[in-house]
């Protein structure tokens, strides 16, 4: 339909070195035996029912919620002691079907039109980091994409759409142009270009219409 369209490039994941940790809990649900699993995160417990498919999506979705505001180290061996726990071996490498396009893939969208932003090395929260590892992230993605492709590249994701002045200041010292944050709405000339706001994609062809031309927020 000849319609713009951008796609963020978490390099890592690309690359096949490093799943994308949100997958993690959905790979350890899926797998598990049939249960009522408890596990202890910072001092709570959170209880999850891993039975069908529906109540195991519930769960991951649970867990990964729970996981979102930890620190990288204490997210990471809370999924350590859950695929223990569980029973369920968790591979160093993202299997297929956790898998994210290559280069090649990216290298085909791009000649056909499509743009490549940066969405990081490893996907972590980025209001979370220290100040050499928010430069890594940032900066080292935007290289990699930018050798592997050939192309300049000008556009950042946050992961989660979580940012603060000090990785915004980041993402506009490694070049970047704009930025997407997860902040719903339409952007116009008085928006700061590193925290544009977005409108969440629809199956619904009437309500995307109605999203994307302004007229829900004129209600």
């Amino acid at each position: 339909h000849c319609a713009p369209a951008t796609v963020f490039v978490v390099t890592e994941f690309v690359e096949g070195t490093t799943w994308l940790w949100t997958d993690k809990p959905r790979y350890l649900t899926a797998l598990a035996a049939p249960q009522t699993f408890e596990i202890g995160i910072e001092g709570h417990k959170l209880r999850l029912e891993l039975n069908d498919a529906a109540s195991r999506a519930v769960a991951a979705g649970l867990f990964n919620a729970a996981l979102k505001p930890l620190p990288e180290e204490a997210r990471d061996a809370a999924i350590e002691r859950a695929a223990f726990e569980l029973d369920v071996n968790l591979p160093e490498r993202p299997p297929v079907e956790y898998g994210a396009i290559n280069w090649r893939e990216a290298r085909e969208m791009a000649d056909a039109g499509v743009e490549i932003g940066s969405h990081t090395l490893t996907h972590p929260i980025l209001t979370g980091l220290n100040d050499d590892r928010l430069r890594e992230e940032v900066g080292q993605s935007r290289d990699r994409i930018q050798s592997a492709l050939g192309r300049k590249v000008e556009t950042f994701c946050y992961p989660n759409g979580d940012n603060d002045p000090r990785a915004q200041r980041e993402v506009a010292r490694a070049g970047y142009q704009c930025a997407v944050t997860t902040e719903v709405g339409l952007n116009n000339e008085r928006n700061d270009p590193l925290a544009l706001r977005r409108v969440h994609g629809e199956y619904d062809l009437a309500r995307f219409v109605k999203n994307t031309s302004g007229f829900a927020q004129a209600q």
